[in-house]
């Protein structure tokens, strides 16, 4: 900022229009208050991949853990405490799965990634109303339904996402640079701290703190 410079987060599922439709529905009070945020996000990687070949920067977290903590933090915000990781390892001491706990705000988020392992790759926000839940894969934000307790009043949404969601990463950038006044910041400079106050603590656990 006191250079005049741009910082964004590359996250694509922040600046793709599901996802903000997503916390726009939330926001409007659709579920009530929110009390807690499951995510997961898994991939089975090739051996010899990246993600399994780097001791320092590789494995699940790492990659994909910052992706777990934006719902948790766009709706939750973020004050995140009571921080805890549970974590499966390959043979080189890779977690090929990890899952992470935390109180965010007044709720709970539980977030599970792998690169070893296979889970169901969904959102569910729950609140004091109803849920929201968004199909797998949620970080490419598509089908989202809005239950209830009546559910015959269940309502559903679909959402286009173009290809792999780098243009709308690349739009938002240079919206960016050419000045956003007016524009919707997607992408915060205190939730970018606090995925990063996280993803420091989670190396630090393993041993790969700086």
């Amino acid at each position: 900022e006191e250079r005049g410079l741009v910082v964004m987060e590359a996250v694509k599922t922040a600046y793709c229009p599901g996802f903000v439709r997503v916390t726009d529905l939330v926001a409007s009070g659709i579920i009530g208050d929110v009390v807690d945020v499951d995510a997961s996000f898994t991939k089975l990687v090739a051996p010899k991949s990246r993600e399994l070949d780097d001791a320092l920067h590789g494995g699940s977290f790492t990659e994909l853990g910052s992706y777990v903590m934006l719902p948790a933090l766009k709706l939750l915000g973020t004050s995140m405490r009571d921080v805890s990781f549970d974590v499966v390892r390959g043979n080189g001491g890779i977690d090929l799965f990890t899952k992470m706990s935390a109180r965010v705000g007044d709720g709970f988020f539980t977030g599970k990634v792998g690169i070893g392992a296979k889970a169901q790759g969904h959102l569910v926000v729950s609140g004091t109303k109803g849920n929201v839940f968004v199909a797998a894969p949620w970080w490419k934000t598509g089908h989202v339904e809005v239950h209830f307790e009546d559910e015959s009043a269940t309502q559903t949404y679909d959402y286009p996402f173009l290809g792999e969601g780098l243009r709308y990463e690349v739009s938002e950038f240079a919206h960016r640079i050419k000045g956003h006044e007016g524009r919707r910041i997607k992408f915060a400079p205190e939730e970018s701290i606090a995925m990063a106050a996280a993803m420091e603590a989670f190396l630090a656990e393993e041993g790969r703190g700086r």
